[in-house]
């Protein structure tokens, strides 16, 4: 029964821990996306098609794109294709 009591309490510690460090790592991922939207925005259009390029070259998915820009993917596919 101790046992019992004792797996139970390590469960439930772990659990919040679990949640705790959940939440920090939303946190840390909303905060880091505001940032990398300043950061597209403050490049010129050239700028924005050169990094969605590398990002392209480097396997990136649009969806990830997306959440990495904070553009919605007409806007990044007409980015790509500008000349």
């Amino acid at each position: 029964m101790a046992k019992d009591n004792a797996s139970a309490l390590e469960t439930g510690l772990f659990d919040e821990l679990r949640y705790g460090v959940n939440s920090l790592i939303d946190k840390m991922e909303s905060e880091q996306s505001k940032i990398n939207k300043a950061m597209f925005e403050a490049l010129d259009m050239d700028q924005r098609s050169v990094f969605l390029k590398s990002l392209k070259e480097q396997g990136v998915k649009a969806k990830r794109m997306e959440k990495i820009t904070g553009k919605e993917q007409s806007t990044i596919s007409r980015t790509l294709n500008r000349k």
